[in-house]
C-alpha cells in the first residue's frame, strides 16, 4: 500500500522526521522545469511519501504522476495534512481534525473525504468537522474568524485545492489537520508579512513587526508553543492512523466479499 501525505511547510513535517527515518528523493516530475524533493519512509507495511506543497500554492499533482511512473503502481490514498486555524469553540488548539468537506470561498471547489478513511480517522480519535475553508491569506483576527465560522469549522490555505486535485486524479483522500490557534485568538503578529510561501521566516520583517508591537511577544511565544504541540499531536495521530490502514482495508474488503 502506498500513501501520499502533504504538508505545507517543513515545520509541520519536522516532528515526523524525528519519529521515523525518512530519505529524501529528488525527482523531476512531468511538466516541471526543476527537481522536486519527496521524502520516503515505511510505516509498518505502508510505503509513505511526503511532499511539501508550500503555503497555499504548489499542488502535488506532478509528484503523483512521478510516483505512478516510478513504482508502476498507483497511489492508494492521499492525505492533506498540516496545521489549521479554529473558527468554532469546539475546535481547540491541539485537536486533530478529520474533515468531511473542504471548499474555497463562496462554496467553490467542494470536495468530500473518502468515507472509509473518515470512519478510520474517527475510530482513531480524530474530531470530525463538517467543513474546512481554504483561503488565500492567513486569517489573523478573531472578528474575521467569527465571520468565517458561519460557513466552516476551521480554516487553512491548501486543503481544498489539494483535495480537488486528488479527486481529479481519482485518488481516495482525506484532510487531517491539527489546530494551531483558537477561534477567539488574534494572531500575535501579521505573519503574512513575515513568512515566505515556503514557510520560511523573513527576519527583517519579523523584527519590524515585533519592534512595532513589543507587547505581542508573550502571545507569539504562546502561539509557538501551541503550534509545536499541534504538530506533535498531528504526527502521532498520522503515524498510528497509517499503521492501522492495512488491517482496516483488509477488514473492509472481507465485509464487501461477504455482502456479495
Amino acid at each position: 500500500m502506498r500513501i501520499l501525505v502533504t504538508f505545507a511547510v517543513e515545520a509541520e513535517f519536522a516532528p515526523w522526521r524525528k519519529l521515523r527515518e525518512f530519505r529524501a528523493i529528488r525527482v523531476t516530475p512531468q511538466r516541471d522545469s526543476g527537481p522536486t524533493e519527496i521524502w520516503e519512509t515505511s510505516v509498518g507495511s505502508v510505503s509513505v511519501s511526503v511532499y511539501l506543497t508550500g503555503i497555499g500554492g504548489r499542488l502535488p499533482h506532478d509528484a503523483m504522476l512521478f510516483r505512478e511512473a516510478f513504482y508502476e503502481k498507483k497511489t492508494d490514498f492521499a492525505i492533506s495534512s498540516g496545521l489549521a486555524g479554529s473558527l468554532k469553540p469546539d475546535c481547540v488548539p491541539g485537536n486533530v481534525l478529520a474533515v468531511v468537506q473542504t471548499s474555497t470561498a463562496g462554496g467553490r471547489d467542494v470536495s468530500s473525504a473518502d468515507p472509509a478513511l473518515l470512519r478510520r480517522a474517527e475510530a482513531g480519535g480524530a474530531v470530525i468537522v463538517q467543513r474546512l475553508l481554504t483561503v488565500d491569506r492567513i486569517v489573523g483576527k478573531k472578528e474575521e474568524k467569527a465571520q468565517l465560522s458561519l460557513v466552516a469549522d476551521a480554516v487553512d490555505m491548501e486543503s481544498a485545492l489539494l483535495m480537488k486535485d486528488f479527486a481529479q486524479a481519482q485518488v481516495p483522500a482525506i484532510t487531517i489537520r491539527a489546530v494551531s490557534d483558537g477561534h477567539a485568538e488574534d494572531m500575535p503578529i501579521d505573519f503574512g508579512r513575515c513568512i515566505t510561501n515556503e514557510g520560511k521566516v523573513r527576519p527583517p520583517q519579523l523584527f519590524m513587526e515585533l519592534a512595532s508591537h513589543p507587547t505581542s511577544i508573550p502571545s507569539l511565544i504562546r502561539f509557538g508553543q501551541q503550534s509545536k504541540k499541534a504538530a506533535a499531536n498531528l504526527v502521532s495521530f498520522l503515524d498510528a492512523f497509517i499503521s492501522s490502514l492495512p488491517d482496516s482495508v483488509a477488514s473492509q474488503r472481507i465485509h464487501e466479499v461477504m455482502a456479495q
